[in-house]
C-alpha cells in the first residue's frame, strides 16, 4: 500500500500511530519547560505527559511546514526502572532518565536565534528499536553499506514499525564491563606496587614479588576477556549491519517521504554519515547537514551555535 498523504497534523499523528512509528519518533515540543526560569541551564524532565500527546495543543504545535527534520543515531540504554518510557508514544528526544541529555535539545529549541522555526519539528533516530549507549564504531559498517549498496529507490510503500526486531546487547555489555573492571583492578594492583617501591624493606619486597604473579594473572584474564569481547563485538557488528540494511533504511526512507523535509539536520557525525549515505543511495531530494551531538560533554552551547549557523545558511540560499 502506497504512503498515505497526511491532511493535517492530527492525521499525521494518527498515521504514525497506525504504522507503529510513534514509539520511535516525536516532535521538538517541550510544553512549559523552563517556564519559571527561562535562563536556567539545569537538567530538567523533558518527557511529554501521556495525555498531552492526545491534546489539541500538541497537534497545533507540530510544524512540518518548516522543511526541517532532526535525526539522532539510536536510543540510549535505559535503567530497568524507567525502561517503560521507551514503550510510550512520542518520547523520542524527551528522555526523563537521570542520565539523559535531551534537555540540551530542549534548550536548543528555546535559545536558537530562529527558535520559532525549530519548534515542533519532526525528530527521530536513524536506527529503530536499537537501545544502546556505547555503540560500535560505525565507520566500518558505513563503508560496508557504501560498497555493497547500489543506487536504488525503495518502494513507495507504508512501513510497519512493529515488525522491527531489537538487537540484544546483553553479552556485549557484560564482556565490555568485564574487560573494563579487570583493567581497573590491574591499575589498582600497579598503584599498590608503585607505593611499595618507596619502602626498602624485606616485607615490602616480598609483597612486590607476590604482586608480580597477581599482575601476570590479571593480564592473562584481561586477554581472555578481550577475546570473548572481540567475538561478541563481531557478532553485534554483523547484526547491526543487517538491521540497518533490512529494517532501518526502509523505515527511515518511509519517514522522510512522509514528512518531506527540505533539510535533514543530524545530531553528530555517525548519524550524518548514515543519513548522507541513504540520501545518496536512495536519491532522496533533501539536503543533509550535521550539528554537535547533544550527548557530548559540552553544556549544549555548541549545538545552539551549530543550529544557528545551519539555519542562517539556509536563509542565505
Amino acid at each position: 500500500m502506497s504512503i498515505k498523504e497526511p491532511k493535517n497534523n492530527l492525521d499525521l499523528v494518527n498515521i504514525l500511530r497506525q504504522q507503529g512509528a510513534s514509539k520511535y519518533c516525536s516532535f521538538l515540543i517541550y510544553p512549559n519547560l523552563y517556564e519559571n526560569n527561562p535562563n536556567s541551564n539545569k537538567k530538567e524532565n523533558v518527557s511529554l505527559p501521556v495525555n498531552y500527546t492526545y491534546s489539541n495543543d500538541f497537534y497545533d504545535q507540530i510544524n512540518t511546514k518548516n522543511g526541517l527534520m532532526f535525526v539522532g543515531l539510536n536510543a540510549a540504554q535505559r535503567d530497568s526502572n524507567i525502561t517503560h518510557q521507551l514503550d510510550l508514544e512520542f518520547q523520542n528526544m524527551h528522555d526523563n532518565s537521570p542520565r539523559n541529555n535531551d534537555y540540551k535539545t530542549a534548550r536548543m529549541v528555546r535559545d536558537a536565534e530562529q527558535s520559532d522555526k525549530i519548534k515542533g519539528s519532526f525528530v527521530c533516530d536513524f536506527m529503530f528499536n536499537v537501545a544502546q549507549t556505547t555503540l560500535l564504531n560505525m565507520d566500518r559498517i558505513v563503508n560496508l553499506l557504501d560498497n555493497s549498496l547500489p543506487t536504488f529507490s525503495p518502494k513507495n510503500n507504508e512501513f510497519d514499525f512493529s515488525s522491527i526486531p531489537n538487537i540484544d546487547f546483553t553479552k556485549y555489555n557484560r564482556y565490555m564491563k568485564k574487560v573494563d573492571d579487570l583493567k581497573q583492578e590491574l591499575k589498582d594492583v600497579e598503584s599498590i606496587n608503585d607505593d611499595l617501591k618507596k619502602y626498602n624493606t624485606k616485607d615490602a619486597k616480598n609483597i612486590q614479588n607476590k604482586l608480580v604473579k597477581v599482575n601476570n594473572r590479571y593480564n592473562y584474564e584481561i586477554g581472555y576477556a578481550q577475546g570473548e569481547f572481540t567475538i561478541e563485538k563481531s557478532k553485534v557488528s554483523h547484526e547491526l549491519y543487517e538491521h540497518i540494511l533490512y529494517h532501518d533504511i526502509p523505515a527511515f526512507v518511509y519517514l522522510v517521504r512522509l514528512i518531506k523535509p527540505k533539510k535533514i539536520i543530524c545530531f553528530g557525525g555517525n548519524t550524518f554519515n548514515l543519513v548522507k549515505l541513504v540520501k545518496d543511495k536512495c536519491q532522496l531530494k533533501c539536503d543533509v547537514s550535521k550539528i554537535t551531538h547533544f550527548a557530548n560533554r559540552s553544556d549544549g552551547s555548541e549545538m545552539i551555535s551549530d543550529i544557528n549557523k545551519e539555519l542562517n545558511k539556509s536563509n542565505n540560499k
